[in-house]
């Protein structure tokens, strides 16, 4: 069964809060039995009909906007030259697609563009819908679910 449900909400904006992160879970991980991590991020982004609270379990993920404004260029989109009334420089600066490092326990490090979701957590995920009550974000304490 599930004992500890760690949501983390990870923002790409600056390297430090990835590290952050990383090390937050990893002292979750030496000081507690984690059986794993769920990232959660804005389903809105996925479709604009999704409200706040709506849950999607998507089958593959991909970083497909990896906002880099600090770095070397390796521009796709160039902000700047959108700003109006003339062209300019932007803090925005750029969008570029990132690969995602996949780490597994006995296996080198793979960088791949599409990440798929390991079966048993996407089955886990999609029992997640039974948790939640009709038209309500919030979670209904009386249902669990089990990651065997």
């Amino acid at each position: 069964m599930l004992e500890i449900l760690l949501r983390i909400t990870i923002k790409h904006t600056l390297k430090a809060r990835l590290l952050n992160v990383g090390i937050t879970v990893q002292l979750l991980i030496d000081t507690f039995d984690v059986v794993g991590v769920v990232h959660y991020g804005i389903a809105g982004s996925t479709n604009d009909s999704f409200l706040i609270g709506d849950i999607s379990v998507p089958k593959y993920v991909a970083q497909t906007s990896s906002w880099n404004g600090m770095e070397g260029a390796l521009p796709e989109l160039k902000f700047g030259d959108y700003n109006l009334p003339i062209k300019g420089e932007n803090l925005l600066a750029e969008i570029e697609f990132t690969q995602v490092q996949l780490y597994s326990t006995g296996r080198p490090m793979q960088e791949l563009f599409w990440l798929e979701i390991d079966p048993k957590w996407f089955n886990l995920a999609t029992q997640l819908q039974a948790c939640f009550q009709v038209n309500s974000p919030l979670f209904s304490i009386s249902q669990k679910v089990d990651l065997q």
